[in-house]
């Protein structure tokens, strides 16, 4: 249709070629440029997770020992409550399966005549001022 002369296919060519390496020079350039700036939100964010890491270890650290030390505590009082109460407790004199009812007391602050509930009654108290304790101590050491 249009007849063109060899030197304008010639001028024709060496724009193109010369916008290709343009617009590849321009590619290469911005997604280097990307490129680095992602490699060091990269690196920062790994640097923040590693620190991350390294606090949220020396947490569990503290409420392990928080726990230990709890725990420890709770499993003297049960064994000293235990050892209190069992003391106290009278055998059963029917011999059977079912605990007996206790008569009513002569007065108002009288004690129990279930010595086995009484104690139950102890180590629950102890388990919720301990789990108080627990809640306590980790609330503080998330408060700072």
């Amino acid at each position: 249709m249009f007849p063109l002369s060899s030197t304008m296919w010639l001028k024709i060519g060496a724009i193109a070629i010369s916008l290709g390496f343009a617009l590849g020079f321009a590619y290469w350039k911005g997604y280097s440029g990307e490129h680095e700036k992602f490699l060091k939100f990269k690196a920062e964010v790994a640097a923040t997770g590693k620190a991350q890491e390294q606090l949220n270890a020396a947490l569990v650290e503290k409420h392990e020992l928080i726990f230990t030390s709890v725990k420890d505590e709770y499993e003297a009082r049960i064994a000293a409550l235990r050892n209190y109460y069992a003391n106290r407790v009278q055998p059963n004199p029917s011999g059977g399966n079912l605990p007996t009812v206790s008569g009513a007391t002569p007065r108002v602050d009288e004690s129990a005549g279930n010595p086995v509930f009484v104690g139950q009654c102890a180590e629950v108290t102890q388990q919720l001022v301990s789990l108080q304790k627990w809640i306590r101590f980790i609330g503080q050491d998330n408060a700072k």
